[in-house]
């Protein structure tokens, strides 16, 4: 929606009556000049057709948990007035986008490194050793090779010898390299200028909205005039956010009534993937109705999409039919299956997944297969080696592995090649065609548009080639389920492979990048968009929740469907400005996600955030964004503020993570996580004063 057209609608809005708290914003909003609609408890949610039952359950819930106001539903063909009326029509029409030009022929690899800099991560370490080299020197060597600098020479550092790349390419290579300490204190040179990019054309005043093939369509048509209240779409998607516009619009009047504005709406995504993805790895155990939560809070502002990033005993554990051995105790930690990132394993058993894709799916909310697939990694090693099962469980077999195939104990060793790796790939086809099934459920037909293959090449041992390996099993999996003819998945990954990697040259229209991050990239946005990929803004500047370190007026500012983030580490953020003109198609979309924010303030940092991605999410708005009026943080906050309160009956109040101290009036961290686990001092992110939550305590300033 233009800024002007905004303008427009709120100069149209009284004092006295003032627009609802709708978030995000309307494509078009109009209001009429007819008087509010009461709903009472003779009014209804009345369906046309049967496949909308659904949509007017999941509503009447809505109203009566955010609203007091409890509706029944049936089955129609004439509303009554003041009832809810809800029809399915044809599609809305969109011009088709215009075509993306063809990809260039491929450039010589050029070095964008200074041989002055120098970085190692020692403080990104982690038990899974070294990854393709075995010392410093090795990791330098290979990351000349691969970065297209093979014609520069390296310097290891005299003053700590053995320990130290004179590259900042030593960032990708050696991410979290912890071989026997050969890697050395983390040091960052200040001359080193990495992502300067040349100044991006201005961006258009307005662009125009795509529509991804598989997704469905979610635009729609609400009309609340002369005592009418119309929701029309073409799909139940569609349905589903009409719903939810109606839900904010709505005001509690006395008890059993609201009132309904007198508006009409005409409202479509600017792109199809709005996401929300939760870190489950490495973190305290999420119950089933914790995520739930988490899905009411994603429909809420219209986050059609959510991805749990998954390490593989929590992606395996669902299509591994000896996870319903394991007691709730067990799959929720309490177990001693070691070897898991962040400490014991977590378990989700089929019947926890499908819940979670039924109740999604009913709600707009599609769940997103996210496959740790890290086969050089330890833990992955050890997961397949080791039985994941309780002792005295009954289980029949050594390991996963040899559940599926039945040929004895794993002993699988990380490689891609030989008699150990022909034995994985076999495996993965099995449980990839099994992730496929399940998490197809919660889309129309089956057909799964898009899976995430998890790790960034050299954080996670990913290559072009193993990518390949990966994306030709997906899609066999999909035509093993419905056929030749079968919509190609969408393959995507966090970005780090080559853009032109010989081995996925053919099949970059199919490939998607999640982009946080240049840190670990071998190439830029720009060339991976010349290069034919899609693209998803997950950027660590401002999307990642990992603690409280981005306000949600600094989500407001910063995030932009056509403006990523450049560096992961820098204060103040550098961010790259990546709009390429006619290929504007090629972005999917985006997704905030949370990282290592924990229980109980990690659904209160998500809520406080998510309203702000949503509004960019949905809406397209050149960059950057006003700084007072329409379009400003100024402008959404009270809105935002506004919506945020209905949430209260729909998930609960907001969390906050801390608690006063009345002897010294200081913000102190709430002690326990959800599932009754320590609080940690130190080693998680918590608010204390001077922070996000913490300004205030006690209703007081926070001391000092």
């Amino acid at each position: 929606m233009l800024i002007a057209e905004i303008v427009a609608v709120l100069s149209a809005a009284t004092s006295a009556d003032p627009p609802p708290p709708l978030v995000p914003w309307p494509t078009n909003f109009t209001s009429t000049a007819s008087a509010a609609i009461t709903l009472t408890s003779a009014s209804s949610i009345v369906f046309a057709s049967e496949s909308l039952a659904s949509v007017a359950a999941v509503l009447a819930q809505e109203l009566e948990a955010v609203h007091g106001l409890k509706l029944p539903t049936k089955l129609g063909s004439a509303p009554a007035p003041r009832d809810i009326w809800l029809s399915l029509s044809k599609p809305h029409s969109s011009p088709p986008p215009p075509p993306a030009p063809p990809p260039p022929p491929p450039k010589p690899p050029q070095c964008k490194l200074s041989p002055s800099s120098k970085l190692n991560n020692t403080q990104w370490a982690d038990p899974n050793g070294p990854r393709t080299t075995p010392d410093a020197a090795g990791c330098c060597s290979l990351c000349a090779a691969t970065a297209g600098c093979a014609a520069w020479s390296f310097q290891l550092d005299p003053s700590v010898p053995g320990k130290m790349c004179h590259w900042a390419t030593l960032t990708y290579c050696c991410w979290m390299h912890s071989s026997a300490g050969s890697i050395g204190p983390l040091v960052h040179d200040p001359s080193y200028t990495s992502g300067t990019v040349p100044a991006a054309p201005p961006m258009p005043a307005d662009l125009p909205a795509v529509k991804t093939p598989g997704w469905p369509d979610t635009s729609y048509t609400l009309t609340s005039t002369d005592n009418r209240i119309v929701v029309t779409a073409s799909t139940e998607a569609g349905a589903l956010a009409g719903t939810t516009t109606l839900l904010q619009a709505v005001r509690r009047g006395s008890p059993g009534s609201a009132t309904l504005p007198a508006m009409e709406i005409f409202d479509r995504p600017f792109r199809d993937w709005r996401g929300l993805q939760l870190d489950l790895h490495g973190t305290p155990y999420h119950s089933i109705p914790l995520l739930k939560q988490y899905i009411d809070l994603a429909r809420f502002y219209k986050v059609n999409t959510l991805t749990f990033n998954l390490g593989p005993s929590i992606w395996l554990s669902p299509v591994m039919e000896s996870t319903q051995l394991m007691n709730a105790t067990w799959r929720a930690g309490g177990n001693s299956a070691a070897g898991c990132y962040g400490g014991p394993c977590a378990f989700y058993s089929a019947a926890d997944m499908r819940e979670l894709i039924s109740y999604g799916s009913m709600r707009g909310v599609r769940l997103v297969p996210s496959t740790g697939l890290m086969p050089g990694v330890s833990e992955m090693v050890h997961i397949l080696n080791n039985s994941m099962l309780p002792p005295g469980s009954g289980y029949q077999y050594h390991d996963w592995m040899d559940e599926i195939d039945h040929l004895g104990p794993s002993t699988y060793n990380g490689t891609q090649t030989g008699p150990s790796a022909e034995r994985f790939w076999r495996f993965m086809a099995v449980v990839i065609g099994r992730v496929y099934k399940l998490f197809g459920e919660g889309w129309p037909g089956g057909v799964l548009p898009t899976w995430h293959v998890g790790a960034v090449e050299g954080e996670g041992g990913m290559d072009g080639q193993m990518l390949r390996h990966f994306y030709d099993a997906i899609q066999a999996a999909a035509v093993a389920a419905h056929g030749v003819g079968t919509p190609t998945v969408k393959v995507g990954m966090y970005n780090g492979i080559s853009a032109t990697d010989p081995a996925i040259s053919n099949i970059t229209s199919d490939l998607v990048s999640h982009w946080y991050t240049e840190n670990f990239s071998q190439s830029s946005l720009k060339e991976l968009l010349e290069a034919g990929w899609q693209i998803v803004d997950i950027s660590w500047v401002p999307l990642y929740i990992a603690g409280d370190h981005f306000s949600p007026e600094t989500v407001f500012s910063l995030f932009n469907l056509f403006r990523a983030s450049a560096q992961q580490h820098c204060d103040p953020p550098s961010n790259e400005q990546y709009w390429v003109p006619g290929r504007e198609a090629q972005t999917m979309g985006a997704i905030l996600s949370t990282w290592t924010a924990k229980q109980p303030d990690e659904l209160g940092m998500v809520r406080e955030k998510l309203a702000a991605f949503a509004e960019h999410a949905w809406n397209y708005r050149p960059f950057p964004y006003p700084t007072s009026g329409p379009g400003s943080w100024a402008d959404f906050q009270p809105r935002s503020a506004g919506a945020d309160k209905l949430l209260d009956g729909l998930i609960g109040p907001l969390i906050k993570n801390y608690y006063c101290d009345e002897s010294t009036l200081m913000c102190a961290p709430m002690p326990t996580y959800e599932n009754g686990s320590t609080w940690v001092n130190g080693s998680d992110w918590q608010s204390n004063c001077g922070s996000e939550h913490g300004k205030e305590c006690c209703g007081r300033p926070c001391p000092g």
